[in-house]
């Protein structure tokens, strides 16, 4: 499998033990990464929560790449913010500020599983008010014990569910909020690379 990390931070794709190229058109898997807080116009009109940190010309230059991306039919995957990117194109929504639940906590797999996966942001994507679960997006992952987020400064999120692992069929892209890549490599995370490793084999292949 060859991947095209958009910002050439290849870390990220450590898990997945492809090949890196340079370009997008030479790539069979596109990957966005971690870092700043999505700037909120890119999907709220609302009040933006005041404890953003953002950085708007990364925003444009990651859309820009992801369009490509999609015009090209390359397969997506984003991993912490890049999930957000994913949530963002999609149509959905972000919950912009959020208590998080200690670096390592328990999440529970739609095959009925609960692995162990890293949590290290303070933006999730809020897939539920906005979308149509089933069409647009398909939960894979989530975690159920956050104590309070919020959509912008005013408005709490109403799901008593975080959205960790979300694939998007429309746009062929896959959201993974945690980070496998800080895993990678690490004996007793083994079950947690192998469930994301085995995930995005069959992203690949188209059996999502």
């Amino acid at each position: 499998m060859k991947i095209h990390v958009v910002g050439s931070n290849y870390v990220y794709a450590n898990w997945l033990e492809g090949k890196m190229v340079d370009s997008i058109d030479d790539a069979d898997l596109v990957m966005l990464t971690g870092g700043e807080d999505w700037h909120s116009s890119w999907y709220s009109n609302e009040e933006p929560h005041p404890s953003m940190t953002t950085n708007f010309s990364r925003d444009l230059n990651e859309i820009r790449e992801a369009v490509k991306a999609y015009s090209l039919k390359k397969k997506m995957i984003g991993i912490c913010r890049g999930s957000q990117g994913g949530c963002i194109f999609a149509g959905g929504e972000l919950i912009q500020h959020q208590d998080t639940l200690g670096y390592i906590h328990p999440m529970r797999t739609h095959d009925d599983r609960v692995i162990q996966v890293t949590s290290t942001h303070h933006q999730a994507a809020y897939p539920f008010r906005k979308l149509k679960e089933g069409e647009d997006f398909k939960l894979l992952g989530w975690t159920n014990s956050l104590k309070f987020r919020f959509l912008n400064a005013k408005e709490s999120a109403h799901s008593s569910k975080e959205a960790e692992v979300v694939y998007y069929p429309k746009i062929n892209f896959l959201g993974i909020q945690p980070h496998p890549e800080s895993m990678y490599g690490i004996d007793e995370y083994n079950e947690t690379i192998t469930y994301f490793q085995n995930l995005a084999k069959k992203f690949i292949e188209g059996k999502l």
